[in-house]
């Protein structure tokens, strides 16, 4: 996957930027039924589609070059400010939309598994993601994907109580989660947890490897990999030249404070994006996708 062999280590994140707020007024359906619209600018010529129709158009396909040659594919899917705010009042609900929200979950439907940081895992109460429907779990069947995304969380230091949502609110079929750890991680969880709740890979001593971690991930068969933040772990990722794919919605606003970026790493690193889509929705939220140019 082109990894620098100095890759950083995965580390918890300080902040949670799941959309869990409804922002806006209540959007109208048009030509697409109860579907409420965006608007394609680019590419051109504008035209109005369905959130659905906008989620047709995220093909992602994986890559060949990965370690071992283990095909996967990393997207992203955050949000952020005109000013450069990850979140407002360190969650990142009180920036979108309810198209928004309906943009995310196009995104999960895409995906093989939900990457995403220990912290924000604790604080946004994460549950099991929900299994996709209608033509989305028609897509996920014609894909050979299983019917609902995995969840794979990162944590170093293995801190992950059991009465969490994610472990307390499993129904039955539903798919157990993944915990990424350190081999001192992994000691802690299976001290703590019962073996048939997570499925556990240790990927380093000290430290989660983010090459190493999906050249796992590719080996268990989750070959497209959405990365929902927060900041730290994406910032990881992009210094490891690691991420194929950029989703970032721009709320129409500022927020100023001390709100990170979407991205934050020690290091600087620029890798080139070539834009593939521009979509608009009725709150003034742009949403932009990037491929990542090699």
């Amino acid at each position: 996957m082109d990894a620098a062999p100095s890759a950083p280590p995965l580390n918890a994140d300080r902040r949670c930027h799941n959309r869990s707020a409804t922002a806006g007024r209540t959007l109208s359906a048009h030509a697409f039924g109860s579907v409420p619209d965006v608007l394609r600018l680019f590419p051109g010529p504008p035209a109005e589609v369905s959130v659905e129709q906008a989620a047709r158009s995220i093909d992602a396909e994986p890559r060949t070059d990965t370690i071992d040659h283990q095909p996967t594919w990393v997207l992203t899917n955050m949000i952020g400010s005109l000013d450069g705010a990850s979140a407002l009042s360190t969650r990142s609900g009180g920036l979108g939309s309810t198209i928004d929200r309906q943009m995310l979950a196009a995104l999960r439907a895409r995906a093989d598994v939900i990457l995403v940081g220990a912290a924000t895992v604790r604080a946004e109460r994460y549950r099991p993601p929900s299994t996709p429907t209608g033509a989305a779990a028609t897509a996920r069947t014609a894909r050979s994907q299983r019917p609902t995304p995995r969840l794979c969380v990162v944590t170093r230091s293995g801190n992950l109580p059991n009465d969490l949502p994610l472990f307390r609110d499993r129904q039955i079929g539903d798919e157990r989660p993944i915990v990424a750890t350190t081999e001192a991680g992994a000691a802690r969880i299976h001290a703590a947890a019962t073996p048939d709740t997570i499925d556990v890979i240790a990927v380093g001593g000290d430290d989660v490897r983010p090459d190493e971690l999906l050249a796992e991930l590719g080996r268990r068969g989750h070959r497209v990999v959405l990365c929902e933040g927060g900041p730290t772990l994406l910032g990881q990722l992009v210094a490891a030249d690691l991420v194929d794919e950029w989703n970032l919605t721009v709320s129409p606003s500022t927020v100023g404070g001390r709100s990170s970026r979407v991205a934050t790493a020690d290091i600087e690193s620029r890798h080139a994006f070539a834009l593939a889509h521009v979509l608009l929705d009725d709150d003034g939220l742009l949403y932009l996708r990037h491929v990542r140019t090699r």
